[in-house]
C-alpha cells in the first residue's frame, strides 16, 4: 500500500494513507522465517506475486480474510476466504 500510494499519488497522500491505517488500529504483523519460508512455498506452488505469498501465508496462519481487488488472488482462493472489492 505505501509504495502504490506513494507511486501514484506522492508522499503526502503516502501519509494521509499511513495516519487512516494507524487510526484504523491494523496490526502491523512481525516477518518471522518460517513465514518467509511458507511464502517462498507458495510462491513456488502458484506462481503469484512475493508480496502476495506473504498476504496468503498470513491469511492461512490467522484464519483471516483477504481483502483485495487483485485478480491475481484468484488463483488461491482455495486456500483463503477472500473478500473482493
Amino acid at each position: 500500500m505505501i509504495y502504490i500510494t506513494k507511486r501514484r499519488f506522492g508522499d503526502q497522500q503516502k501519509i494521509a494513507m499511513l495516519a487512516h491505517i494507524q487510526r484504523l488500529k491494523f496490526t502491523i504483523l512481525p516477518v518471522p522465517n518460517d513465514l518467509i519460508y511458507e511464502a517462498a512455498e507458495l510462491k513456488a506452488e502458484y506462481g503469484i506475486s512475493y508480496a502476495d505469498c506473504f498476504v496468503l501465508a498470513c491469511a492461512i496462519r490467522h484464519a483471516a480474510v483477504i481483502v483485495t481487488g487483485d485478480p491475481e488472488l484468484s488463483k488461491v482462493s482455495h486456500l483463503a476466504k477472500i473478500h473482493w472489492v
